[in-house]
């Protein structure tokens, strides 16, 4: 399960359930670099660059506490 919260408590977030497969092309991650990633990696040549392709099967997304859940399956 995969997902993601928001700022602090009490904030909505996301959900993902799915499919993750590692990418290792090398084209892949010199499109998808970016001067921000120089915080983590050295370059898209590191080897510790991990691109992971997500298909996702089902997401909910998660609203404050006195919303309602809303689902969607794929």
């Amino acid at each position: 399960m995969l997902g993601y919260e928001g700022e602090g408590f009490d904030d909505e977030y996301v959900e993902y359930k799915g499919k993750v497969n590692i990418q290792d092309s090398k084209e892949l991650k010199e499109t998808l670099w970016n001067p921000h990633m120089k915080n983590w990696f050295h370059g898209p040549d590191d080897p510790n660059l991990v691109v992971l392709k997500i298909t996702p099967i089902h997401i909910n997304l998660m609203n404050k506490t006195t919303a309602e859940v809303k689902s969607l399956s794929l």
